[in-house]
């Protein structure tokens, strides 16, 4: 990955990695300056799921360790580090759907291009679409969405990278699903050709309208998680209300830790 020596906000450390303590404005902003700088680089944005995956798999753990962005994406996360001293206090919620909404409102102010890789069949065809019509200035460098597998097979693999290759963008927005996306770009990163990658999960979607957000009073309320719960149960129930509470086992031992840290 890059080294980002034009990073002027300071890292908090929490569970094994480094959070961007900078607020959404500023997230964005210094996206776009990498991106006019011509400096190649990779955002993630974790939650709660995240980082409960983050805990089991080493993997996923190094990847998200290289990634030379890390946004804080939930109130949960946000709210946590309040409970730390100070100085791990994170400033709010980068959230990665309203991220990409206003990075691609932005690209078209400072004359970049954007990409889409993944969401549903037809749905980034779609959201390119709409982005025509609402930000006629953005450049749309290109949009698939590869076959379920793809990866699995080393000539559709490849095939991806190429069509990644061809489009040259600056932002690339890649909405895989987690840890795939963030794995797939990490195995890949030499061979392709963008300035700013962005995992962004199912942002795709929702931003082609083909799924329904939360109301904003749940989002800012830490409880977008139970909307999405109600829109897709059997998917969901498992992920949120047994997996997800192993965050309280994890979260306490670095809530002691910290507080030790700084007490001594």
């Amino acid at each position: 990955m890059t080294l980002n020596f034009l990073k002027p906000n300071k890292e908090i450390h929490l569970f094994e990695l480094e959070f961007d303590s900078v607020t959404f404005a500023e997230a964005a902003n210094l996206l776009i300056n990498y991106c006019e700088k011509g400096l190649k680089a990779f955002v993630v944005t974790p939650n709660v799921d995240h980082i409960v995956q983050i805990n089991s798999d080493q993997r996923m753990l190094g990847v998200f360790k290289r990634a030379d962005f890390v946004f804080a994406d939930g109130m949960p996360l946000v709210w946590f580090s309040w409970l730390l001293p100070s100085r791990y206090h994170l400033p709010e919620r980068v959230n990665g759907t309203n991220l990409m909404e206003a990075l691609l409102s932005l690209a078209g102010e400072h004359h970049l291009s954007v990409a889409f890789l993944g969401g549903e069949l037809g749905a980034a065809e779609e959201l390119a679409a709409k982005l025509r019509q609402i930000s006629p200035d953005t450049t749309i460098a290109g949009f698939h969405c590869p076959p379920f597998g793809f990866e699995l097979s080393m000539e559709s693999d490849q095939a991806v990278v190429d069509i990644v290759n061809r489009w040259n963008t600056d932002f690339l927005f890649i909405g895989l699903g987690t840890p795939k996306q963030e794995l797939w770009l990490s195995d890949h990163w030499d061979a392709l050709n963008f300035k700013v990658a962005v995992g962004i999960g199912s942002a795709i979607d929702l931003l082609a309208g083909r799924k329904k957000r939360a109301p904003i009073w749940m989002q800012q309320a830490g409880l977008e998680w139970l909307w999405r719960v109600g829109l897709e149960p059997k998917r969901l129930w498992k992920r949120y209300f047994i997996d997800d509470l192993k965050f309280i086992t994890i979260a306490l031992p670095e809530l002691v830790a910290k507080w030790k840290h700084t007490s001594n």
